[in-house]
């Protein structure tokens, strides 16, 4: 009985190791939520990838709703302009388009960001005839280790070998019981 006991837990161990490699945390089809609100008859939904936030190619991407109906708009104008609170960074200035978007719901705009640290977003609405302008902060961590770039894909041979060798041990015991 103990072995079986063994025999479950490391099957259970394998399964959450795999698990926690190949699922990646869920997310809308423009990334992660980072800001919502409203200006004038838009409500305004920004979405940020890749999560987490690393300096170097980062897309925004916002959902325009009418505010009332919250049917997709398509018609404002969108520029973003990111400022680090580095003094030495650049800014950085995109218009949002439909052309970079997944979906095309969307309007999107790639920056590449020279640093890690906190970027003040601004975000200039027009359309309609009114124009609005939001700021909010955008948090991107360090740059990310070369070898968490390429783990998962060494560790994960090391489940099927897992599950032979656990097999393996399964047929060894049962064998033995049976003589």
């Amino acid at each position: 009985m103990t072995f079986m006991r063994t025999f479950i837990f490391c099957f259970f161990l394998m399964a959450i190791l795999f698990a926690s490699i190949a699922v990646r945390q869920a997310r809308a089809d423009g990334g992660q939520i980072c800001w919502v609100g409203t200006s004038g008859e838009y409500r305004l939904t920004v979405f940020v990838e890749p999560v987490p936030l690393r300096p170097g190619n980062v897309d925004l991407s916002v959902f325009v709703q009418d505010r009332k109906s919250l049917k997709p708009v398509d018609d404002p104008n969108i520029l973003f302009t990111l400022r680090s609170i580095d003094p030495s960074a650049p800014p950085v200035s995109a218009e949002a388009s439909r052309a970079l978007a997944t979906n095309q719901l969307f309007q999107a705009a790639a920056f590449e960001l020279p640093t890690a640290g906190t970027w003040h977003v601004e975000m200039e609405v027009s359309g309609s005839g009114s124009a609005s302008r939001h700021t909010f902060p955008l948090l991107v961590g360090p740059h990310r280790a070369p070898l968490w770039n390429v783990a998962p894909w060494i560790l994960l041979p090391f489940i099927p070998i897992g599950l032979f060798l656990a097999g393996e041990i399964f047929r060894a015991y049962r064998d033995g019981q049976n003589v």
